[in-house]
């Protein structure tokens, strides 16, 4: 996880709220402002009342997803909420979803540099008063960024400052084919900063090596671990066959299979038609992918939701995860056409798990033995290399390769010719993160869920 540093505790102005609402922040309004995040992240004030009680301007929804783990105590909502002018507009956007919890017209914040902050908020989605605050974001293009710093007792670094004293968190990336590669918001540098007491950690985000903002991280909240889980050892035959994991491998699985017979027989009972011959078509069309899923050992961990038109540069909007016994695998899948159908999107492979000798047959035609310590010089898409050179991330059409000492250490193999939508920092990353969408969350291992 994020490493601590250490920095002078900021104090911040406790002040009387100020009443009226200036489309110009002042120094009044950020201090009052910070004293109530900071009693909120302490525990003094509930989110509750952090939200209901907040006196200048209008909070509003960002975006927000839900995460259903196998576990239903792990279970999770998060919400992005964006504090805006009064003046602020906000967007509607129809959902369609019937089954999930995004229906209606919802409206959005879309534009985080014209809001003061933004706020992440986490609930237990089996009891949604468990809620806490789990970061607060400013933009620096927010009229409340200079005011923050100052407040806080924070100073922003440079990036020349940042990749230097922290070289294993800086990475430079070159790209080889500009036609292929498209500079997006998934490339931000998450750069932690030191503690501003106790409770909170302090972290700037970077993107081309221009700073983007700061954020405040409840670490409480955030960064607290998952319980290991008890697994099988992995299978470890001399050949590795995932030549089916194309964008043409479909199957069913047992969770998704139940769900649609439970849907039909409610169906059924309200006099609907009976659809099940259309599920028995498609369990023995896709039989064989289906008993390779659990010749793997494959198993379900999660799904990860949130609303379709918020997708930007998400790997995810509807999608399922899955995870090989002993960790070695992290698959992750995409409802298709019908709901019980899923498609292989991408797949993570720890390759040092693997031994040297073994046979990896992958889609696509692909092969990682000659590259098991040198990277490939050819077709290479970019590359993102990191400060201090022990580490590097290469794209070539459908593969990702992370090599870290001079041992390729993970691959990531998607359908894209392009190359995954966060450009493959998913296999190093801690944080998936988004400041166009104001997105910001912990996972836990290459393209795998919350925690």
């Amino acid at each position: 996880m994020l490493k601590r540093f250490s920095i002078g505790i900021a104090g911040v102005l406790l002040m009387q709220p100020v009443r009226g609402y200036d489309v110009v922040p002042t120094d009044a309004m950020c201090a009052a402002m910070l004293a109530e995040i900071k009693a909120c992240f302490s525990g003094t004030h509930t989110v509750e009342q952090f939200t209901n009680e907040w006196k200048w301007g209008d909070i509003r929804t960002a975006f927000a997803f839900d995460f259903m783990n196998e576990v239903p105590e792990n279970a999770a909502f998060c919400t992005v909420l964006g504090v805006c002018p009064l003046s602020f507009e906000t967007s509607l956007y129809s959902l369609e979803e019937k089954e999930d919890l995004f229906v209606g017209r919802w409206p959005h914040v879309s534009d985080f540099d014209k809001c003061y902050w933004a706020f992440g908020v986490k609930a237990d989605r089996i009891s949604v008063r468990r809620q806490s605050l789990a970061f607060v974001y400013c933009s620096k293009r927010s009229a409340m960024y200079p005011l923050a710093l100052k407040h806080l007792g924070l100073k922003e670094p440079k990036y020349e400052d940042a990749r230097s004293k922290y070289s294993s968190l800086c990475w430079d990336t070159v790209v080889h084919n500009k036609a292929r590669f498209e500079p997006s918001f998934g490339d931000i540098q998450v750069v932690p900063w030191g503690m501003l007491d106790a409770k909170t950690d302090v972290v700037y985000f970077f993107n081309w090596q221009n700073c983007l903002g700061v954020m405040l991280l409840n670490r409480k909240s955030v960064l607290s671990k998952s319980e290991p889980r008890n697994v099988s050892p992995s299978l470890d035959p001399a050949t590795r066959d995932f030549r089916k994991f194309s964008k043409d491998f479909k199957w069913i699985p047992d969770h998704q299979a139940e769900r649609f017979v439970k849907w039909n027989s409610e169906r059924r009972a309200q006099g609907g038609r009976d659809t099940s011959y259309l599920l028995n078509q498609d369990i023995d069309q896709y039989q064989d992918n289906g008993d390779l899923m659990k010749y793997l050992g494959i198993r379900f961990l999660g799904i990860l939701r949130h609303p379709e038109p918020m997708h930007y540069y998400a790997p995810w909007s509807k999608f399922n995860y899955y995870e090989s016994p002993g960790g070695d695998m992290t698959l992750l899948s995409v409802w298709g056409d019908r709901d019980w159908i899923e498609r292989v999107q991408s797949f993570v492979l720890d390759v040092k798990k693997l031994p040297e000798e073994a046979r990896i047959l992958l889609p696509y035609g692909l092969d990682i033995k000659p590259y098991l310590h040198t990277p490939p010089s050819s077709r290479v898409l970019y590359e993102h290399v990191r400060a201090d050179k022990r580490a590097r991330i290469v794209v070539q059409p459908h593969i990702v390769y992370l090599y870290e000492d001079n041992r390729l250490s993970k691959i990531l193999v998607c359908n894209d010719e392009n190359g995954p939508p966060d450009h493959g920092w998913s296999l190093v990353r801690e944080f998936y993160v988004c400041t166009w969408t104001g997105y910001f969350w912990p996972v836990t291992r290459a393209y795998s869920p919350l925690e």
